[in-house]
């Protein structure tokens, strides 16, 4: 949302820069992927070249599973009720 977009704009301006540059629309559109840690953004990347299969597997409730597991000992948040 609004906080990814304001980090990437402060962090990234030059990434955003030479996107605006690149493009020959008058509208510019970017989507972004935040990624959080302890309730913080800690990166926020441009995935709007990405294909389909990027966010069939990013998406997929397995690799969202795994991801958590994997970044569960950087977090406060140690379980979920039901684990």
């Amino acid at each position: 949302g609004t906080w990814g977009v304001g980090w990437y704009i402060d962090r990234c301006y030059e990434e955003l820069a030479q996107i605006a540059q690149a493009s020959t629309e008058e509208d510019l559109q970017v989507l972004l992927e935040v990624e959080f840690q302890n309730f913080r953004i800690i990166r926020v990347t441009d995935v709007s070249q990405k294909d389909q299969a990027y966010f069939d597997q990013v998406n997929d409730d397995c690799v969202i599973q795994r991801r958590i597991e994997e970044h569960r000992q950087y977090t406060y948040y140690k379980g979920f009720p039901c684990s």
